[in-house]
């Protein structure tokens, strides 16, 4: 192995080590960072990728063959999730609305008298803003480490299967770029075009600290080696 070949690849390993030295030490203190604010818009800047459908689609849009994908996250973070994914389902840009099944349970129903699932709270807050139940569908992955890549895979091969030419994704701003990176590496070879959609979800300095780490590792680290493999 080359020196220069050597130095580039231990480049992700040094700028992840610096980025968690940086998140360790801003953590503990960033409530009193006089900086916080221009350090939360340095990263939100490198967090977001939006694309949006071109307005001219708006007026015939291809419903058969485009679905919106809504990440996951926290109970706050999807409730602004489902909020937008309405918004584009009743702009007619789909009939369809997909997310990822989620174990467990949440806020307790007085009206059912027990505690609703994840995946009936889900559904319900989508059904409240005017989404048809039977236009709701959530799919069951396999769990991985790596989350966002591997629901990236698994959404795409469905789409692929079914014939979904467009993919619209809607997740947290600062989830946008890494979301992109990682269904791009999929989606691109099955002929499958992407849209990238925001939520109005504000996120702390923490998650934003948090999630420029493993952006940097999923865009020099494991999708590098996805598309060298």
């Amino acid at each position: 192995m080359s020196m220069n070949s050597s130095l580039n690849h231990k480049v992700p390993l040094v700028l992840a080590l610096s980025g968690i030295i940086i998140f360790c030490g801003l953590f503990v203190i960033f409530e009193t960072f006089p900086g916080h604010k221009e350090l939360y818009h340095l990263l939100i800047e490198q967090l977001i990728k939006v694309e949006p459908v071109p307005e001219s689609s708006y007026a015939s849009p291809s419903q058969s063959g485009t679905i919106i994908y809504v990440m996951g996250g926290s109970q706050a973070d999807l409730e602004s999730k489902t909020e937008t994914a309405a918004d584009l389902y009743h702009r007619g840009l789909c009939k369809k609305i997909m997310s990822l099944s989620r174990p467990g349970i949440t806020e307790f129903d007085h009206a059912l008298g027990r505690n609703l699932t994840n995946n009936e709270w889900f559904i319900n807050k989508l059904v409240d803003r005017g989404v048809k139940r039977e236009d709701i569908e959530l799919v069951v992955l396999k769990h991985s480490f790596f989350g966002t890549l591997k629901e990236a895979k698994g959404i795409a091969d469905i789409a692929s299967e079914r014939g979904y030419t467009h993919l619209i994704l809607v997740t947290s701003l600062h989830h946008t770029m890494r979301t992109w990176l990682a269904f791009s590496a999929y989606a691109g070879g099955r002929g499958i075009v992407l849209f990238m959609y925001a939520s109005n979800y504000h996120a702390s300095l923490y998650e934003l600290l948090f999630e420029y780490l493993k952006l940097v590792f999923y865009r020099y680290d494991l999708l590098a080696t996805n598309s060298s493999s």
